[in-house]
């Protein structure tokens, strides 16, 4: 009996070696789960680390367990005799350790922060994003969909900035539109890169991983109420519904995908603005504007609504020495001249 004794005794060192294994891959772990949590590093799957942490604590506690099962008098003697007075400290500092590692990034865990350490802090949120963030009346998810061919690190920053500065109303999660098509179906996505919105029973599409393009998405989000832009016509402009080079059906099927009603006025015509424009477009107008249109338009400014000059180099309209009254205005109003 006392020679299997002995023998298994001489086999314990085995759990002191598995115990000290997990002891250190334990404290390693929670190192990078700690810059994980400052958003430092972002590992292929977040969760991983977590489960790696708990294996390794397990491994630790069966480790221990193994030694004390193999060399029972060797704990014995160790607890009551004079190693325990010296090896009492390491053990004490050793938990300590782990325990302020693990308390460590349970803070972090339970109260995100990150820190911009790039020099044009480019991954600071712009003070719109943040407001926008700030107004939601209710918790937002966002749909990330990205192929497995299609890089997610930029999207996943933007959207772990998002996210930490909610305070809880901004989640996300990615999706392969291969593998789930009818989601993305669901959501009329047709191209890979796209991320939607998801508030309650209403949606909101950023065609981009792009902040301008998001935070825009999420405040149609917030503010679902009818969009409608007019493009004036009756100055030779490029038709928004042609098909030729020039056309701009393209700009029109762009803003009808963002949840915008497009529609055309002739303001020489009909000499209002509708009360639902959020905002006017002039695009290539090849002869000036008439000063009826452009103290319309000016009326429009002075009452909040929105107007897009998009104008060719004089040598390619029929501008010529003709007055040009809303140069006029926006040279007066702005000090702009083209």
């Amino acid at each position: 009996m006392a020679a299997n004794k002995n023998s298994a005794a001489r086999f314990a060192v085995i759990g002191l070696i598995i115990a000290g294994l997990g002891c250190i891959a334990t404290a390693l772990l929670a190192i990078v789960q700690g810059t994980v949590a400052l958003q430092l590093y972002t590992p292929p799957q977040p969760d991983l680390i977590l489960r790696l942490i708990a294996i390794s604590a397990v491994v630790l506690v069966l480790g221990l367990a193994l030694y004390a099962i193999l060399n029972p008098n060797g704990v014995r003697r160790f607890l009551s005799g004079r190693q325990a007075r010296y090896g009492s400290n390491a053990i004490i500092m050793a938990v300590a350790f782990a325990a302020i590692l693990i308390l460590i990034n349970w803070l972090v865990f339970q109260n995100p922060w990150s820190k911009d350490i790039t020099e044009d802090q480019q991954h600071t949120l712009a003070p719109e994003t943040i407001r926008a963030l700030a107004t939601l009346p209710d918790k937002v998810n966002a749909i990330a969909f990205f192929s497995a061919q299609t890089p997610r690190d930029t999207a996943k920053q933007l959207l772990d900035n998002f996210k930490s500065n909610s305070k809880g109303k901004f989640d996300y999660r990615f999706v392969d539109p291969n593998s789930d098509p009818v989601l993305a179906h669901q959501y009329s996505v047709t191209t890979d890169g796209k991320i939607v919105l998801v508030m309650g029973k209403t949606s909101e599409t950023a065609s981009f991983a792009d902040e301008t393009d998001v935070t825009q998405a999420m405040v149609r989000l917030i503010n679902p109420q009818a969009r409608t832009v007019y493009f004036l016509t009756g100055h030779g402009e490029p038709d928004i519904n042609g098909s030729d080079s020039g056309a701009l059906s393209r700009a029109k099927q762009t803003l009808e995908s963002k949840n915008y009603t497009v529609k055309t006025l002739n303001l020489a015509a009909e000499n209002k603005i509708p009360a639902d424009a959020k905002a006017l477009i002039e695009a290539g107008p090849a002869n000036p504007m008439l000063d009826q249109e452009v103290s319309l338009i000016k009326d429009y400014l002075a009452k909040g609504g929105g107007f897009m000059l998009l104008q060719d180099p004089i040598p390619f309209t029929k501008f010529g020495t003709t007055a040009d009254p809303m140069g006029d205005f926006i040279k007066s109003t702005w000090g702009i001249t083209f």
